[in-house]
């Protein structure tokens, strides 16, 4: 499972770190966790509401509602937000007399590297069985017609 912390601070700039080796792969689903850390003042406030918006690739949107005690909030990416390219996540905090927007954090998701269906294709033994296939419907069709 990949692992991204997003740290936001107070000036609204956010930082991010990777967990090394892992990347975001196109199509997985709540496969990458997310760590979001709220500076003082922001992360145990009962009155604050913590969310974020996140848009993938294609110009979809989605929520994510962060809840929970402590100045962490987890949640895992779903598979609508991982399509290749970037996925772009904007964090809020908000009560009754402000909101605060931080700077988007953008992800990117690597496209997935094998294209399976090229590979059957190219595959000698697929190719052979699809040609004695042929044939063989062939010849059926052939005594059929006589």
């Amino acid at each position: 499972m990949a692992k991204v912390d997003i740290y936001l601070l107070p000036n609204k700039k956010t930082k991010v770190t990777w967990e090394q080796g892992y990347s975001i792969v196109e199509g997985e689903n709540n496969a990458t966790e997310i760590g979001v850390r709220y500076p003082p003042g922001y992360a145990d406030s009962p009155l604050a509401r913590r969310y974020a918006y996140m848009r993938n690739a294609k110009g979809e949107y989605a929520a994510q509602e962060l809840f929970g005690s402590g100045a962490t909030k987890t949640f895992t990416l779903p598979a609508s937000m991982t399509y290749a390219g970037t996925t772009t996540i904007v964090f809020y905090s908000e009560s009754e007399n402000e909101k605060i927007v931080w700077m988007p954090v953008e992800i990117p998701i690597a496209a997935t590297h094998m294209d399976y269906k090229k590979v059957a294709t190219a595959s000698e033994d697929v190719l052979q069985k699809a040609i004695k296939a042929v044939e063989e419907l062939r010849e059926f069709l052939k005594q059929k017609k006589e």
